[in-house]
């Protein structure tokens, strides 16, 4: 009788091996069959991004959104939760430009939904395995490679090793968190422009805050002073509608803070970052500041607001160069010499003044008379104000008649545009500076007695100038403008009449005084005209 047990004993043994033999094939081509799977499929993944991302750069944005949201609907995100983070990061981005400039709130609402995606897949949290690993590679360059290699080449660890951090993107995760929650912040600050202004506003200076707990000024300067300048802003527009003098007083601590670090890294002022969105936003707050400043010059923080200006105009001029953008450019140089110029009143008078002369000139290279006619006008005009300003303070009176000159030279360029028919406010505004001027002349080509005979025609022209200023600056329309102009009258008869016709003179000052008098009593002009009465009766 055959003894099956043993008979299926001996062919079992043969039969594991085989199995085995042929499993370990089975089990390899398996493994290269995922792995293979894996690679088609990951490249297919990285040429879609790859493409979506040229249209992304060249700023075709409808095309660059159309190709992202395939790429989601196509690949699953556990390709890589990091690149998923970045498309719908930049699906937010290209929503918010499309569609902010459309006014259309829905759209921008669904860019914020893109980017609060984004930050999921950026939150490192969620990947414990991850957060370990950088971790502990974080430490290991830092303390181990990085610092021992600058302490042998003695070089400065803190500035250097903070570039080698960001270059090697070491902790990529939490750099695009602390990014996406400022681009965040700027998608609800567009959102505030067309809705809800306060809630959006409040909203995006949140986001801000939290990118400034990722992003400290000693570890990366650059993106620490991207935030500050976008929450800067914020605070500025909020204050016009809520808590008005609590957050300008937040705006003005921040101005200053980033004030003084920027005393540490001067050259960060220079630096060309982020977009235009970015670049425009330093220009309005600058121009924002300016607006602050000229509807109360007195306010006692007008000289932070001067500082903080001039330092967002320089900032935009980071990015608006003459090459590239010649008109912006020559807009920016213009504002920054108006505030060099406010500047130069506060501190630093001759150097504050020459960097204004300096803005204006460079904005005057693109401002010709021939291709932008009436920003030349206006550039002019500037230059010429300023002038007769530092002909004015000018102690001596050689350099202060040649400042004077150069004044009435620029003013009078303006006028040959700024006509009465097409501009009559500029043109009043400008024979107004243009009468000012030629009285200074006046008074200082007195003092010199090789010059006596040129005060009598400066005297004349300063009068024509206010003549025709008064044409358009009436009393009935234009009250305070008019009250200037018969004070400066009042001022050049008086003068006028210490050389020629004194009584006449006398009494034609003491109407232009009683004319100001009547539009607003002041304790000055009464006096001016009790001393010229006592004057006349002697």
């Amino acid at each position: 009788m055959i003894d099956f047990i043993n008979v299926i004993s001996f062919i079992e043994a043969p039969l594991v091996i085989i199995g085995a033999l042929l499993a370990v094939p089975l089990f390899i081509y398996g493994v290269l069959k995922f792995f293979y799977n894996h690679y088609t499929q990951r490249k297919k993944f990285n040429n879609t991004v790859e493409e979506a991302d040229r249209f992304y750069s060249t700023k075709r944005y409808e095309a660059a959104f159309d190709k992202y949201q395939l790429i989601t609907q196509e690949f699953d995100e556990s390709l890589s939760h990091f690149i998923f983070g970045e498309i719908y990061s930049k699906m937010g981005h290209c929503l918010i430009e499309i569609k902010s400039n459309q006014k259309n709130w829905e759209k921008i609402n669904e860019g914020i939904e893109y980017y609060n995606k984004a930050l999921e897949k950026y939150n490192i949290s969620k990947y414990p395995l991850k957060a370990a690993v950088f971790k502990i590679i974080t430490i290991f360059i830092s303390n181990v490679i990085v610092r021992r290699v600058f302490n042998v080449l003695k070089l400065n660890i803190d500035k250097s090793y903070i570039k080698i951090l960001n270059k090697l993107k070491i902790c990529k995760y939490i750099f695009r968190f602390g990014g996406t929650k400022i681009d965040l912040g700027v998608a609800y600050c567009r959102l505030a422009e067309i809705r809800n202004s306060i809630d959006n506003f409040e909203r995006a200076i949140n986001e801000y805050k939290d990118a400034l707990k990722i992003f400290s000024f000693e570890r990366f300067p650059i993106d620490h002073k991207i935030a500050i300048d976008n929450l800067i802003p914020t605070y500025l527009h909020l204050s016009k509608f809520k808590d008005s003098e609590k957050n300008f007083r937040l705006a003005q601590e921040l101005i200053s803070d980033i004030l003084f670090k920027l005393q540490k890294m001067p050259e960060l002022i220079n630096v060309k970052e982020g977009t235009l969105g970015y670049a425009k936003t330093q220009f309005r707050t600058g121009c924002y500041l300016m607006e602050f400043f000229e509807r109360d010059p007195n306010n006692s923080f007008k000289y932070r607001i001067l500082k903080g200006s001039i330092y967002y105009y320089l900032s935009a001029l980071a990015y608006f160069n003459v090459e590239d953008y010649s008109y912006e450019y020559a807009m920016i140089q213009n504002n920054l010499g108006i505030a060099y110029d406010h500047l130069s009143l506060i501190e630093d008078v001759q150097v504050n003044s020459q960097k204004a002369i300096k803005s204006f000139e460079d904005a005057l290279i693109i401002r010709t008379k021939e291709k932008y006619p009436i920003e030349y006008v206006q550039t002019m005009h500037n230059l010429g104000h300023l002038y007769g300003e530092l002909g004015q303070i000018e102690i001596n009176d050689e350099k202060s008649i040649d400042y004077l000159r150069k004044s009435i030279e620029k003013l009078k360029n303006a006028l040959a545009i700024r006509n009465i028919e097409s501009f009559p406010l500029e043109f009043s505004e400008t024979q107004h500076v243009l009468a000012v001027s030629y009285f200074l002349l006046a008074t200082r080509c007195f003092k010199i007695e090789t010059m006596k005979k040129e005060t009598l025609s400066n005297l004349n022209e300063s009068m024509n100038a206010l003549n025709w200023s008064l044409k358009v600056s009436t009393k009935e329309k234009y009250e305070m403008q008019y009250s200037e102009l018969q004070y400066l009258r009042g001022e050049v008869y008086s003068f006028w009449a210490d050389i020629e016709n004194r009584e006449s003179n006398l009494k034609s000052a003491i109407v232009a005084y009683k004319e100001v008098e009547s539009i607003k009593e002041s304790e000055k002009v009464s006096k001016k005209i009790d001393d010229i009465e006592k004057k006349l009766r002697r």
